[in-house]
């Protein structure tokens, strides 16, 4: 089954979040209702972003995407499809963009994003279609995507540590 709540209780919470990614949802634009717990609006909107999370997350968002499409689920097809539904996506089109987007890296990590985003729909589509060794094929594709989204987050976050130590 998709899905996109948690189990309701903070105990379940606390639980559900450290074993799922879809912790949060973006209203709209505005950062203002982003509804998350305290801990998670702080490290989205917090001066010091934790870029460290935002690798983690999207390395558990990796590891899901393999369950979902496998059919176990673990993420909702917004997550798997939409490059705004995802931890990242939430981040980059909540603030992300509008603080960093004068650096290349992250103008590139917004189309890389994007691009890995269109590939799992075009994943899921074969896959539906029943086309699953060219899903696989398309799978393959995935990795290096994520692999240089990964080393985007660890270069931007380098030249943020840089800025306020000049």
């Amino acid at each position: 089954m998709l899905t996109g709540k948690g189990p309701e209780g903070p105990a379940e919470n606390k639980k559900y979040s450290d074993n799922h990614i879809d912790i949060f949802s973006i209203k709209s634009d505005d950062t203002s209702s982003i509804d998350v717990p305290n801990r998670e609006r702080r490290e989205l909107i917090m001066e010091d972003v934790n870029f460290q999370h935002f690798r983690i997350k999207h390395r558990a968002w990796k590891t899901k995407l393999r369950s979902f499409l496998e059919g176990k689920g673990g993420l909702t097809v917004e997550q798997a499809t939409s490059y705004k539904d995802c931890t990242l996506g939430k981040w980059m089109y909540s603030g992300g963009l509008n603080r960093f987007g004068s650096f290349v890296e992250m103008q590139k990590l917004e189309k890389v994003h994007i691009q890995l985003h269109e590939t799992v729909k075009r994943i899921i589509t074969l896959k539906t279609g029943g086309n699953a060794d060219d899903a696989e094929k398309e799978y393959a594709n995935i990795s290096p995507m994520s692999d240089e989204i990964v080393e985007l987050l660890t270069v931007i976050e380098k030249k943020v540590k840089a800025q306020k130590t000049a």
